[in-house]
């Protein structure tokens, strides 16, 4: 087919950088690319350190013969690697007996992430083991994400072995500028 042009196996995102050049060569008719537009986010995974720069703890309520202690938990933390910036967290904690712990919380990190500054709020879930290793899943909360990360959607875990230095990784989409 004389005039016409062949694509296999490649990329939307590949199509949508070369697509108008293709069109200004006259290889497509214009509108012909549309299904093919830039992706709108990109996606990527980064990982890094959260250091804890100071906590205040308060028990809720009278402790009782159960042995489990309800703790509010209010911390700040220093991120580095992926993101890099501060976060404020508040976590409600149940402790067992033998130590062991559930936790549910928030947080709002104020920092950078790819080099573009903004703000997000995330939610997390998770467990201690009686010698404080944790094991936390997080997410982004939608709609939360401001400045350079509006848009911004994503979850991740983070984990330790007990030390006070956790170890986070975040699977995320953010819009392309």
């Amino acid at each position: 087919m004389k005039g016409s042009l062949i694509v296999t196996k490649v990329s939307l995102r590949w199509l949508a950088l070369i697509g108008a050049s293709v069109v200004a060569l006259g290889l497509l008719p214009a509108g012909s690319v549309a299904a093919a537009s830039a992706p709108a986010e990109s996606s990527t995974y980064v990982k890094g350190t959260v250091d804890l720069l100071g906590q205040t703890v308060e028990e809720i309520g009278p402790p009782d013969k159960s042995g489990f202690k309800l703790l509010n938990t209010v911390f700040n933390t220093r991120f580095s690697g992926g993101l890099v910036g501060n976060g404020y967290h508040v976590y409600v904690e149940i402790f067992r007996p033998d130590g062991s712990a559930t936790s549910t919380g928030t947080a709002r990190f104020v920092g950078k992430l790819e080099g573009r500054s903004g703000t997000f709020v995330m939610e997390s879930s998770g467990t201690s083991d009686p010698n404080g290793a944790i094991n936390a899943d997080w997410c982004v909360v939608k709609g939360s994400a401001t400045g350079g990360l509006a848009g911004l959607s994503g979850c991740g875990k983070v984990t330790t072995t007990g030390d006070p230095v956790a170890y986070y990784t975040l699977e995320y989409t953010l819009p392309i500028r």
